[in-house]
């Protein structure tokens, strides 16, 4: 640098390489030296590009208000280096943090707490939250114990509901009216909807987004939104149960109840008697749970296709099926076959068939529990029944009992991998066979198999 600088030279030192620390020295030894005079446009060039300059270039210009509004526009790091009294001047804050949301940082705690600043620091830089006041990052968690002004900045609230969905319900005043805030909480669960404003609960848009993400969400909806079909199909669709929510026309309309059982079979309880009577419905409904047997008509609990479909999902929708159905062995044999659980509801002359508590402990073990008393003390059932499941000797009677020992102590005896410490499997074999004094199992090289001889007493 020569002796006398020009404006032209400091442009040129302050310019897109003017970051570049030999740049940064060469204007610092210029400005050291006295040999040139501030000039406030490349000052601002200089800044924009080194915002530490402000402190170590250019002190005189850190407490001038015009000249830091002016180049906070254009970074707003050079609040770092500006006075103190201009880090609190609201209206430097706002084009600091709208150049570059980090510059929260360099603000006064009280505009730290400022919601407009938060969000225009947000909007720019989403992850500025980390320089928001404590109380601030608090109300984003705990909005319940944040102070009235915070719940009311709909900003504020929008936060805390990213974080947590229910914390609208804690909104108020311009934050609760606001409806992109009411939207943002619906999105993260329709059953927000109970507490938005009124007329909201009219607006057809943040309805339908409710009902898509929980269709129990139409009970807050207004009347004439309820009696909206679109409406209605969305939200048992979501949830069948919703149906009873729907306007009453709606639960005689064959497309929406049969939506709404195949989504949750319970939903037949709304449905109108006249789709209760309806075969196909029905037998959506018990498909889907098998204990929505219970609100079919009285014709369909003894149907022969109806109640095979109820029993197969859930075998205590057998406490629904008609009496005659319940006393019948082959339909209960195969309702066992089904599901195990059926035997439970069967009547007390079923559950003494030798077939049917066979069969049903073949596919369940532990089916023993319901077996009459005289079929738990039938080595050859439990035997069956164990074999299934070893847990299944829990529900023998004490007589058969007698023999767990044996099995606690030992491999079971239709394994033929393990090491037992006390019997092989062998052992334990012959030690069964010997308490029960059967023949109906005999042993074949490393495996116990059926007695071809056996006779077969059914």
């Amino acid at each position: 640098a020569g002796p006398v600088h020009t404006v032209h030279t400091l442009q040129c030192l302050c310019s897109s390489r003017a970051a570049c620390p030999k740049h940064v020295l060469a204007l610092q030894d210029i400005r050291e030296g006295g040999r040139m005079e501030v000039n406030r446009e490349a000052a601002l060039k200089a800044v924009k590009a080194y915002p530490k300059g402000l402190k170590t270039l250019f002190a005189e210009l850190a407490e001038d208000r015009e000249f830091v509004l002016e180049a906070a526009q254009q970074n707003g790091f050079v609040l770092e280096y500006a006075a103190p009294h201009l880090c609190a001047d609201r209206e430097i804050a706002l084009c600091a943090v709208r150049q570059h949301g980090h510059a929260l940082q360099f603000l006064t705690s009280e505009l730290r707490r400022d919601p407009q600043i938060i969000a225009e620091a947000m909007k720019e830089r989403s992850d500025s939250m980390r320089f928001v006041h404590e109380d601030v990052q608090s109300a984003f968690t705990f909005l319940n114990e944040a102070s009235h002004d915070l719940r009311e900045e709909p900003f504020i609230v929008r936060e805390a509901i990213r974080r947590n969905c229910w914390s609208y319900i804690y909104a108020m005043g311009r934050a609760k009216n606001d409806r992109e805030t009411a939207l943002l909480a619906i999105r993260g669960d329709g059953l927000m909807l109970k507490y938005v404003s009124l007329g909201m609960k009219s607006d057809r848009e943040l309805v339908l987004e409710a009902v898509r993400g929980n269709g129990k969400a139409l009970a807050s909806a207004t009347r004439n939104l309820q009696d909206d079909r679109e409406v209605v199909l969305t939200a048992v669709r979501q949830n069948g149960k919703s149906l009873r929510y729907a306007a009453h026309h709606w639960k005689e309309d064959h497309e929406i109840v049969t939506a709404a059982v195949r989504s949750n079979g319970l939903a037949l309880r709304s449905a109108h008697a006249s789709l209760q009577s309806d075969r196909e419905v029905v037998r959506d409904a018990v498909r889907q749970n098998g204990h929505a047997l219970q609100f079919a008509c009285y014709e369909l609990c003894g149907d022969m296709d109806v109640v095979p479909d109820a029993v197969a999902n859930s075998g205590g929708a057998w406490t629904y099926a008609a009496e005659e159905l319940r006393c019948n062995p082959k339909f209960v044999f195969e309702a066992v076959r089904k599901n195990f659980k059926a035997l439970k509801y069967a009547s007390a002359e079923l559950r003494s068939n030798y077939e049917v508590v066979l069969e049903a402990v073949r596919q369940e073990g532990r089916a023993l529990k319901y077996a009459s008393a005289e079929l738990r003390a039938d080595p050859n059932l439990v035997f069956e029944a164990v074999k299934n499941c070893c847990d299944a000797l829990d529900f023998a009677s004490n007589d058969i009992k007698a023999a767990k020992d044996f099995f606690e102590e030992s491999v079971s005896p239709w394994s033929t991998t393990g090491a037992s410490p006390t019997f092989s499997p062998k052992e334990s074999m012959e030690l069964w066979l010997q308490h029960n004094n059967s023949d109906d199992y005999i042993h074949t090289e490393n495996c116990w198999a059926e007695n071809p001889h056996r006779v077969d007493p059914f």
